[in-house]
Parts: C-alpha cells; sequence; structure tokens
C-alpha cells in the first residue's frame, strides 16, 4: 500500500523551504533594520546602524537614504501588519495550517500593492543619497527588491493550495442513526 499525504503537516515541497526561510528571515531584517528608518537611531546599537550605512554605500539606495513620508507609512505597516504575520505565517507553513489562507491573502495583497510604487521608484529615481545612481546599483536594487514581490505571490499560491482542515469540511451525519 502506497503511503499517503492524509493527516501529514508542515513542509511538504521545496518551495516550503523557501516560504519558511522567507517569512522567518523577515523578522530580524524587519527588527534590526526596517525599523532604524521610523524608531529612534538611539534604539538600535552602533552595528546595526553602521551596517545599515554600509548598505547605503554599496547599493545607494532612493528609498532609504532620506526616507519620504510615503515610504516611512509602509515601514509603519511593515511593523505593524507584517510582522506579527511573519510569526504567523512561519508556524502556519511548518505545520500545514490552513487557516493561514485568509492572513496570507491580506499580506499578499498589501504587500504587492506597496511593490509598485517602491518598483517605480527603483526604476525611475535619478538620484540616491550619494549622487546619481549607476545602471549597476539601479540593477543590483531591482533584484534586491524582485523577491520580496515574487515569494509574497507564491506565498499567496503555496497557501491556497494547502488542503482544507477537516474541521472546516461538513461532517458525515452518523450511519444507523435513527432520527425522531
Amino acid at each position: 500500500m502506497a503511503p499517503t499525504t492524509e493527516g501529514r503537516r508542515g513542509i511538504r515541497r521545496p518551495l516550503d523551504v523557501v516560504l519558511v526561510l522567507f517569512l522567518a528571515s523577515h523578522i530580524p531584517v524587519t527588527l534590526f533594520f526596517d525599523a532604524q528608518i521610523v524608531l529612534p537611531a538611539s534604539w538600535f546599537p552602533d552595528t546595526l546602524r553602521d551596517f545599515s550605512r554600509l548598505y547605503l554605500s554599496w547599493f545607494n539606495d532612493p528609498l532609504l537614504g532620506a526616507p519620504s513620508v510615503w515610504f516611512r507609512s509602509l515601514v509603519w505597516c511593515e511593523l505593524l501588519f507584517q510582522l506579527p504575520f511573519f510569526f504567523l505565517g512561519t508556524y502556519a507553513m511548518l505545520q500545514g495550517r490552513s487557516w493561514i489562507r485568509l492572513p496570507a491573502l491580506l499580506y499578499v495583497v498589501h504587500v504587492l500593492t506597496t511593490m509598485v510604487p517602491i518598483g517605480a521608484v527603483l526604476c525611475t529615481a535619478m538620484d540616491g543619497p550619494l549622487g546619481p545612481i549607476t545602471a549597476m546599483q539601479r540593477l543590483h536594487l531591482v533584484l534586491l527588491y524582485l523577491p520580496y514581490a515574487v515569494l509574497p505571490a507564491l506565498l499567496g499560491a503555496r497557501a491556497f493550495s494547502l488542503p482544507a482542515s477537516p474541521s472546516s469540511s461538513p461532517s458525515p451525519s452518523p450511519k444507523g442513526r435513527k432520527h425522531r
């Protein structure tokens, strides 16, 4: 008899591993780097602030050099909305929980919507915090940000391919029971 997947939970495909790593890696990135955009610098050790400066020196990122109000608002959304989802999503993907479908849909729609103006800035900005953006810097920035659009889209597709939980399907009526 061939083994079945009925009752199996958790990681079933290589994509699941990628998605779990994506979600779990977002937790420290959000807390230690993205949060520096909106929270007081004194809350972060010099090492983390130095790493952010190093990133800017390498990539000349126009979004992070002098963050605009709209970009700061997106970072607040990341801290308040996405960060809790990273924990929930990691847990749900590891456990194969189908209740993640609706939260994943909300996350995916939010992220893909925010990636439109981010992508527009990355593709059209002429200057970064260090002066003109070179073609190589622009290519690196687009490639660096691209997974933040592609992987959430894959997460949404994967979340909706999770089997429905047994509690969400109608339960069969007991056989042999007389109805009065």
